[in-house]
Order: C-alpha cells, then sequence, then structure tokens
C-alpha cells in the first residue's frame, strides 16, 4: 500500500506558505513546483518535522523551502515560451 505525505511549501521571502498537500512523492533540494495559481518555484532546502509544533515549523510533516524560479531556472519556461505565460 502506499500512502500520500503531507508537504508544507514555505516561501523562503517570509511572504507566506501554501497549505499542506498530499504528496505521492517527497519533495528535494533543486525540484521545480508550479502552485495552484500558477506561479513557479524552487525548492531550496527540506526539512523533516517528527516534533509537535518543534522548531518552530508547526506541527508534524515535511517542509519545503521555496524561492521564487528565475527565468535561468525555469527549463519548461525556456523549452516552451507558451507555457505558462
Amino acid at each position: 500500500m502506499t500512502y500520500k505525505i503531507p508537504v508544507t511549501y514555505v516561501r523562503k521571502d517570509s511572504l507566506g506558505q501554501w497549505e499542506t498537500e498530499d504528496a505521492w512523492i517527497p519533495p528535494v533540494a533543486g525540484q521545480g513546483v508550479i502552485n495552484e495559481r500558477g506561479e513557479r518555484f524552487r525548492i531550496v532546502d527540506v526539512w523533516v518535522n517528527k516534533e509537535k509544533h518543534g522548531g518552530g515549523l508547526g506541527d508534524y510533516g515535511v517542509y519545503a523551502f521555496v524561492e521564487p524560479a528565475t527565468m535561468e531556472s525555469d527549463l519548461p519556461a525556456q523549452l516552451y515560451a507558451y507555457y505558462g505565460g
């Protein structure tokens, strides 16, 4: 049986976080993410919180810290100029 894991995406620039989403695979640093509003981000760090309310992160779970993707790091946008644009 395969389980989804809760992942909370947190903007590195402190402009907010997305709601926790269930994911089939764990996030990894360097991975690109397009959120539900079409905003494009790059994951810069991932933390696993095993302590309730631990370390200032909040509840248990996986936290992926993201920053806005630059054109240089946004391969889909480079390859398909009409994509996401």
